[in-house]
């Protein structure tokens, strides 16, 4: 559920952009600057997640290291 959750962070991205830009750009022009919006928050929560991850693995390593 949590990580639905975050996914959906990506939505929220494209919604906002559609909402500040549909009347104002051109359609082609509106929906690049959604799936840029969109792509780039599901980047930075990929990132932010691989970042957890090799943090979590490096206190395992070093709980390891210490024990062994």
């Amino acid at each position: 559920m949590t990580i639905a959750q975050k996914g959906m962070l990506s939505l929220v991205a494209f919604s906002v952009t559609v909402a500040l830009t549909v009347d104002k750009l051109v359609p082609v022009t509106t929906f690049t600057m959604e799936l840029q919006a969109s792509l780039a928050v599901s980047a930075a929560l990929f990132l932010i997640s691989q970042r957890q991850h090799r943090r979590a693995f490096a206190r395992e390593a070093a709980i390891d290291a210490r024990a062994g």
